[in-house]
């Protein structure tokens, strides 16, 4: 959140790389060879910035690449003088504009606790993980509703309790996503598919209904704890109704930045593990 000092003057906070007299000097001889914008483009196809190889560090930085105002937005900035007279500093901002494409490349290093989680052959683990898209989903199958007897399911609420263990360093720069969003996933398939308690999706009922906010609650023994409740019971009654070979569904977080938001929950075997938690009628 701090400003940066440039040119006298104090700008909004933003990350500056001092460009090479070598990449100035191709950049203005591309500019006086280019007939027109088509053709600069064509030889100036853009910047690619990233992370120095090797660079230490837990950060995840966001930028804003189309602002309102200079120092707001992406651009090439040149400090020159006229005529050689260095007493007259004059600025020039080339930025970057709406209509200009641009990607993100995200590449994921989960070693060594999450690399090894991966590579768990248990059918169950005591701590499961989620990181925002593109990151780490959290999976879960339920195989044994079809055994439950036809019942008329009340409320099926699924429960995620967030746990920090001593090695998780992240928790102080990355928080856990304020929500979880579920989907579900064919068995048969693979297909994900929109669970029937979030239909219809353009209804803000539905949404509260399912609820997945993350909650402080006070568990049995005073122990305060932050907690996931997602309530799908049409999705559970279906699987009990249809004999499902497994109800298997999908936890991802719903915060928009990409990768900032991680959870780490209990799995199972663990004290506060993963259930489903099922109130019912019966017949």
């Amino acid at each position: 959140s701090d400003s940066v000092w440039v040119l006298n003057d104090s700008v909004p906070s933003h990350l500056r790389i001092r460009l090479t007299d070598e990449f100035k000097k191709e950049l203005v001889s591309i500019a006086a060879s280019s007939s027109d914008n088509a053709a600069f483009l064509n030889a100036m196809n853009g910047l690619y910035i990233a992370p120095a190889d090797g660079t230490p560090g837990r950060c995840l930085p966001y930028f804003v690449l189309n602002g309102t105002a200079n120092y707001r937005r992406a651009a090439i900035q040149f400090i020159y003088y006229e005529n050689g007279n260095t007493s007259d500093e004059k600025t020039a901002f080339f930025n970057f504009t709406s209509g200009t494409a641009h990607y993100n490349r995200i590449t994921r290093d989960y070693s060594p606790e999450l690399k090894n989680a991966f590579a768990s052959g248990a059918q169950s683990d005591p701590v499961v993980y989620l990181q925002n898209l593109p990151g780490a989903t959290l999976d879960l199958k339920f195989p044994t509703l079809k055994n439950l007897p036809n019942i008329v399911v009340n409320r099926a609420e699924l429960i995620i309790t967030e746990i920090h263990l001593s090695s998780d360093l992240d928790q102080q720069k990355f928080w856990a996503p304020l929500l979880l969003d579920v989907v579900g996933v064919d068995d048969a398939t693979g297909n994900k598919y929109v669970p029937l308690d979030r239909l219809p999706v353009t209804d803000v009922g539905a949404l509260a209904f399912i609820d997945g906010g993350r909650k402080s609650v006070t568990l049995p023994g005073g122990i305060t704890m932050n907690q996931y409740s997602i309530n799908i019971p049409r999705e559970v009654q279906r699987a009990i109704t249809n004999k499902s070979n497994a109800l298997h569904l999908q936890l991802n977080g719903v915060q928009r930045f990409f990768g900032a938001y991680r959870l780490t929950a209990a799995g199972n075997p663990a004290t506060f593990k993963v259930s489903l938690r099922i109130t019912y009628s019966k017949l």
